[in-house]
């Protein structure tokens, strides 16, 4: 089950999750997520994370910009049975749109 609200219920399950990271890697050239910090306790585990890369596809309707970007997301995980059953995430999409200058920063 995921808990982001831009994934929607198409987002859920092992095919929501391949279709997503498959969108990242399209959308997104030297795309990396370097954790930062990880805490684990009882059945979840926390992670602040930096997600990098190049855009090179259209994302929101815009067309690629080439530009680097790097932002922060921290992401939640429940386990069960070793396998992740629940995922919440808070990313920096703003953060990331004003890098690619799909947006202007205030």
């Amino acid at each position: 089950m995921d808990h982001e609200p831009a994934h929607g219920e198409e987002g859920n399950g092992p095919e929501g999750v391949k279709r997503t990271v498959q969108g990242l890697h399209d959308a997104f050239g030297d795309l990396r997520f370097e954790i930062d910090d990880e805490i684990a306790e009882g059945d979840k585990v926390v992670q602040r994370v930096t997600m990098s890369g190049r855009q090179v596809a259209p994302i929101a309707g815009s067309e690629p910009t080439g530009k680097k970007f790097s932002v922060r997301h921290v992401y939640i995980w429940r386990v069960a049975d070793g396998k992740i059953v629940e995922h919440w995430g808070s990313r920096d999409d703003l953060g990331l749109f004003q890098q690619l200058g799909l947006l202007d920063a205030p």
